[in-house]
C-alpha cells in the first residue's frame, strides 16, 4: 500500500479535508489522529513576522534576535505557524503551547523541538530553509520534514555530500535534468531522515540508512523537493493487525494558521 496525499497549492485557499475512516477488523476502529502526518507550508515572503512575534516565548524571542534580520523573520514565521497549529490541535493558546529544544551535542537550545504536556505524544518537525516554510505534526512517531528548492539544491555542490562513491558515479551518468531531479529528491529524503532521527547533520548526509524508516513524499510542484520521513519501520507498526494503519500526509495553506493568530484565534 502507497501513502495517500492531500496536496493543496501554499498560496490558495484549502480545500476540506477528509473525515476520518474507520479502520477494519477485530480490532475496531483505528484512532486517525494516529496515523495521519498533517503538514502546513507558508510562503514567508507574505507575511509580516511582527504581526504574529507576539505569540513566541521568551527563549525563542531572544534566539530571533541573535539571528541575522532574514533568518530571524523566516524562525519568527515558522515558529508562530508551528504554535499556531499546535495550539488548534491541543484546544489552548498558541501563546501557551509549551515547546522545548535542547540539542544533544552541546546543550543549547536548538536542535529537535519537542512538544511538552501532550498525552499521546505529539511529534513535531520545521522547516525554514527553503522557499517555503513548513511544519509537520503527528501522533505517528517521530517525524523529519525538509522542502527545497530544485534549483538551489542543483546549484550547490550537494551530490558530493549526499551520495555516497557507488550512486555518485551512477548519478554522474544520468542526463542532466534527471540528475538534478533525482538529487533533489535524495537531499530533501536525507535532511528529512537527520531530522526524524534527531541527528541533524552530526551524520554524514552519504552514509544514512533509510532501514526502519517511512518516506512519504511531499509534492508541492515541479519546481520544489519535500519528504516527509517517519521514524517507524513500516512492516511492524503500519501493516499489522492492530497496527497504526495506513498512513497518511495531509498538506494545509499555513497562511489560515497565521489568519486566525491575527484574528486572536
Amino acid at each position: 500500500m502507497s501513502p495517500r496525499q492531500d496536496v493543496l497549492d501554499p498560496h490558495r485557499t484549502p480545500a476540506r479535508r477528509r473525515p476520518a475512516r474507520p479502520g477494519d477488523g477485530k480490532d475496531g476502529p483505528v484512532d486517525s489522529r494516529r496515523t495521519v502526518v498533517d503538514v502546513w507550508v507558508l510562503d514567508p515572503h507574505a507575511w509580516d513576522p511582527a504581526l504574529v512575534r507576539r505569540v513566541l516565548d521568551p527563549v525563542e524571542t531572544s534566539r530571533a534576535a541573535l539571528l541575522p534580520a532574514g533568518q530571524a523573520d523566516r524562525f519568527v514565521l515558522a515558529r508562530a505557524l508551528l504554535r499556531g497549529a499546535l495550539g488548534a490541535r491541543l484546544g489552548r493558546p498558541a501563546a501557551e503551547v509549551v515547546l522545548r529544544a535542547v540539542c544533544p551535542a552541546c546543550g543549547g537550545q536548538h536542535g529537535r523541538v519537542l512538544v511538552g504536556g501532550t498525552s499521546p505524544t505529539v511529534h513535531v518537525s520545521l522547516t525554514r530553509s527553503g522557499p517555503l516554510l513548513g511544519v509537520a505534526l503527528t501522533q505517528a512517531g517521530p517525524v523529519g520534514l525538509d522542502i527545497e528548492s530544485v534549483a538551489a539544491v542543483a546549484a550547490a555542490p550537494l551530490a558530493d555530500v549526499a551520495l555516497p562513491p557507488a550512486r555518485l558515479a551512477a548519478h554522474r551518468r544520468l542526463p542532466h535534468d534527471a540528475a538534478t531531479a533525482a538529487l533533489a529528491r535524495t537531499w530533501v529524503i536525507t535532511e528529512a531522515a537527520l531530522k526524524a532521527r534527531g541527528t541533524g547533520l552530526r551524520l554524514d548526509p552519504a552514509h544514512v540508512d533509510l532501514a526502519g524508516l517511512t518516506v512519504l513524499p511531499l509534492s508541492l510542484g515541479s519546481d520544489l523537493a519535500g519528504a516527509v520521513v517517519l521514524a517507524v519501520s513500516p512492516p511492524a507498526r503500519w501493516w499489522l493487525p492492530g497496527g497504526l494503519g495506513n498512513p497518511q500526509l495531509h498538506v494545509h495553506e499555513g497562511g489560515a494558521v497565521l489568519d486566525r493568530l491575527l484574528d486572536g484565534r
